[in-house]
């Protein structure tokens, strides 16, 4: 073994450990949350070594009021968002299926209460989202984003992707002492629920995916070669705010960036970002005149919370999806990937003026990520699984009714049931017909006709 190899393995035991998986009788429930009981769970960290070293996973269960069929797992979306708080928040939505399943939510690898990844600081995210998106400056900030998480992640980057939280749910249905999985996804966990089910068919129970997001896609934080879609935020501008008054706005904080009323500055970048929460649906008024608002909608874009910590959305949301690519492609060169993102921005910015070349820098972390992809974008190879309920809006712009059309279509046995809706998310929306459908299928097992609509 050589010395990088050495190296390597001595700083995975020393930043992880090695204990093995606990079964069900040790799980240790514990009560939290009121009405909730937690836990931890070991799994490998790399899944390729089960007796090597192992990381934790938070998990967090709601118990059935009534006689338990089984334990109903929810993935939930992001990736970023964490699924025992998930299970918090909709505790009283989640309240109907509790009369015949446990209800279990977890952390996926790298966020919440699980272990973590690590990049930058709260004073140091300020940083990087002031950083003027222009040239050198832009690389400084996105160089300093991607060192920091290698420097405090180290060798966990690598193992942090779609294919290994997919196999996390197959050490959770082992810990659960479940003969089968049954799980509910939503969103980017419809990934992590297709994934479980190629890799491990023959568990897969009952399953309702919930705002397909399809394997096929590739990560939207990757540059390629080609400027990024203009969005639907350039054309909402002139809905939010006189465009001249924009145009001022942001040439007067280019020149001379200003002071919020907590000291932080604001420049046009931070203007930008405001600009472009303003712009997302439901559209608000963009505060033109009004600094603290601009950096109030800024830090609403970031995830900045009022005490100044961050919700560690962005950290995992790019180390899982800058996992996503073409594995043989291998670690990325850096200096040739800067240049090429520059050219694509002067592109974006041309077609896009507002927000081109600002989404072509937000979305250039990937381009120089320290780790190879593990995970290839690929259509569902799941043959013999099912019955499976798909569920999607019609209007969802971030997981669309056609991507869910195509995945039924790659299933043996789905059925897509899709709801008249611009939201994203279908169950527990107050919609009757959508509801009744998800509780007939996981108490009784049957799907509704195919073309159903609600």
């Amino acid at each position: 073994m050589g010395y990088k190899a050495v190296l390597y393995a001595m700083t995975v035991a020393l930043l992880f450990g090695c204990a093995p998986v606990r079964a069900q009788s040790e799980l240790g429930w514990a009560p939290c949350d009121h009405i909730f009981e937690c836990t931890k769970i070991t799994a490998p960290l790399s899944h390729r070594q089960p007796d090597g070293p192992v990381i934790q996973l938070a998990v967090k269960r709601l118990p059935a009021r009534g006689e338990a069929i089984g334990t109903l797992v929810f993935g939930v979306g992001g990736p970023g968002d964490a699924g025992t708080d998930h299970i918090r928040r909709h505790a009283s939505g989640l309240e109907p299926l509790r009369a015949r399943y446990h209800i279990v939510g977890f952390d996926y690898r790298g966020l919440g209460n699980s272990t973590r990844v690590h990049c930058l600081s709260p004073r140091e995210l300020d940083d990087y989202y002031s950083s003027e998106l222009i040239g050198r400056e832009a690389h400084a900030a996105t160089t300093r984003f991607v060192d920091a998480c290698a420097a405090n992640s180290g060798p966990f980057l690598s193992f942090v992707g779609t294919d290994n939280i997919a196999r996390d749910l197959e050490t959770l249905r082992v810990a659960l002492g479940e003969d089968r999985l049954n799980y509910f996804g939503f969103s980017y966990g419809t990934r992590v629920g297709l994934t479980y089910a190629e890799l491990y068919p023959d568990r897969v129970g009952h399953m309702v995916l919930d705002s397909i997001d399809n394997p096929v896609a590739a990560p939207n934080i990757d540059v390629g070669d080609q400027p990024p879609a203009r969005t639907p935020n350039e054309d909402n501008v002139a809905r939010v705010a006189d465009p001249a008054r924009v145009d001022a706005l942001l040439a007067s904080l280019q020149a001379q960036p200003r002071r919020a009323g907590d000291g932080r500055i604001v420049n046009a970048t931070v203007a930008r970002t405001a600009l472009f929460q303003a712009t997302k649906p439901p559209l608000k008024p963009f505060p033109v005149d009004d600094i603290d608002a601009i950096q109030i909608l800024a830090d609403k874009h970031n995830g900045r919370e009022r005490d100044g910590t961050y919700d560690h959305n962005k950290a995992i949301y790019v180390a899982v999806t800058c996992l996503t690519g073409d594995p043989d492609a291998g670690v990325p060169d850096r200096a040739k990937a800067l240049e090429r993102i520059d050219r694509v921005a002067a592109k974006a910015a041309a077609s896009a003026p507002y927000f081109g070349a600002w989404l072509t820098y937000r979305s250039s972390l990937c381009e120089i990520w320290p780790a190879a992809p593990t995970f290839r974008p690929h259509r569902v190879r799941a043959p013999g699984i099912g019955p499976i309920l798909l569920l999607n809006n019609s209007g969802d712009r971030i997981t669309t009714a056609q991507e869910a059309k195509e995945v039924e279509q790659e299933l043996d046995n789905a059925v897509l049931v899709v709801r008249k809706s611009d939201e994203h998310g279908a169950f527990m929306r107050g919609d009757r017909c959508v509801d009744t459908i998800v509780i007939e299928y996981l108490f009784n097992n049957r799907l509704p006709k195919e073309d159903t609509r609600c």
